[in-house]
């Protein structure tokens, strides 16, 4: 199965940014490949509860990142800053739990269609 989802693992506070704004912005660069964004809320949440289209990748400097955002989500990076458009952020049906034998750390690639499948991350 082709991997065209990247998770990522985000904090309550993030999320509802993510939300409000509609991207998402890293230090990293992903693979072109990737279509889709899936969001794993750490704790208390510890599950994957939504994914999103990215409608647009692109560089960006510290002045097209909020401060507060760049210094709560990566203070120790320099730009340029890899910026996701989103479109279409939806809810899993059910979140994708944590369970005993995994946890998202770092990006983790997926296929969506599989994702959509699933109810534990050990499953992935």
């Amino acid at each position: 199965m082709e991997k065209d989802t990247v998770i990522v693992s985000v904090d309550n506070i993030s999320i509802k940014k993510i939300r409000e704004d509609n991207f998402y912005a890293t230090p990293k660069t992903f693979l072109k490949e990737i279509k889709f964004i899936a969001f794993y809320e750490s704790s208390p949440v510890s599950g994957i509860t939504c994914y999103a289209e990215i409608d647009k990748l692109e560089k960006v400097g510290d002045d097209e990142i909020n401060f507060l955002y760049r210094l709560r989500n990566f203070p120790e990076a320099n730009p340029p800053y890899t910026k996701m458009s989103l479109k279409n952020i939806k809810n899993f049906k059910e979140m994708i739990k944590k369970d005993n034998k995994r946890v998202i750390q770092g990006p983790v690639y997926a296929n969506l269609k599989r994702l959509l499948t699933i109810k534990k991350l050990s499953e992935l």
